[in-house]
């Protein structure tokens, strides 16, 4: 892919596909986080949030979101996943083994990077 069709950081390219992923799986633990709400203990708000904001943020900006914008938060992996639409992802934060199906066909994913999935 080259740079010219990847989103630009912080800028979206097209509006969101209405349902542009579907859970298979989830694995162990998949939560939606956003950047949470700190700053509002005082009225008994907690922080919330993604376990690692970096990572949510770095992934949303991957694929031309807001950092702060929701994301799905897998906790140790085994979530399988599938593009009813068109639509970009980017998988940051811990490393682990990360496959891309394509048809019958199989091979690694790219970490830390803009991919766009088409439906199916």
């Amino acid at each position: 892919m080259s740079d010219a069709s990847a989103p630009r950081r912080g800028r979206r390219t097209t509006a969101p596909a209405a349902a542009g992923l579907a859970v298979d799986r989830t694995g162990p633990l998949m939560l939606v986080q956003d950047a949470g709400r700190p700053g509002h203990g005082g009225i008994g708000v907690s922080p919330s949030g993604a376990l690692d904001p970096r990572a949510l943020a770095d992934a949303n900006l991957l694929v031309g979101n807001d950092p702060g914008a929701a994301g799905l938060e897998i906790v140790l992996g085994g979530a399988v996943l599938r593009a009813t639409a068109a639509v970009w992802v980017a998988v940051t934060g811990a490393v682990g083994p990360l496959v891309r199906t394509v048809g019958r066909g199989s091979r690694p994913a790219p970490y830390a990077a803009a991919v766009l999935l088409d439906a199916g």
